[in-house]
């Protein structure tokens, strides 16, 4: 009989980046996502007997994760955070495509757009994504402060989901 310890960490474990980034999609706060994330892992832990095989795991991860937000929310937690209604449609556009890796012109859209950015930007996404620095380590080895480094990254962000629509459109 396999361990049921090991099976569920068989389980978490490739899903954790994806809910850490659906997680921040609705908290703009390193910190607060990391308590999110962290709650929510302990939640899954307890009620990992509760988890219906038949279902997505990731899908079960971010509804929990969705309850703990907004049980954080009520107690008064002071984020910058999405409200409830588009918590919930964040987490309907996860579910949609769970599973699903992005298309290949949508990758090629994004190494374009990527490739348009200037050459300190482009080093930034990198720290960022590549290196998983959080926005204060970036702050620090840039000499800026983690809000500004944080307020550009989320521009850039909105920059190549934007490039990435254009020549989306452009392509069909």
């Amino acid at each position: 009989m396999a361990d049921p310890h090991e099976a569920f960490l068989r389980q978490l474990t490739p899903v954790l980046p994806e809910l850490r980034a659906f997680v921040g999609s609705c908290l703009r706060d390193p910190a607060g996502c990391d308590d999110v994330v962290q709650e929510t892992t302990i939640v899954l832990w307890r009620r990992s007997g509760d988890y219906d095989p038949t279902r997505s795991f990731g899908a079960w991860a971010r509804g929990i994760a969705v309850r703990v937000l907004k049980a954080r929310l009520r107690q008064g937690a002071r984020w910058r955070c999405l409200d409830g209604a588009a918590i919930d449609a964040i987490c309907t556009s996860w579910d949609q495509r769970d599973g699903e890796h992005p298309r290949e012109d949508e990758l090629q859209a994004l190494r374009a757009c990527v490739r348009e950015l200037p050459a300190d930007r482009r080093d930034w996404l990198r720290l960022r994504y590549e290196q998983g620095l959080d926005f204060a380590a970036i702050a620090e080895r840039l000499g800026k402060s983690a809000q500004a480094i944080q307020r550009a990254v989320h521009r850039l962000r909105e920059t190549l989901a934007t490039c990435i629509r254009r020549r989306l459109s452009e392509g069909s």
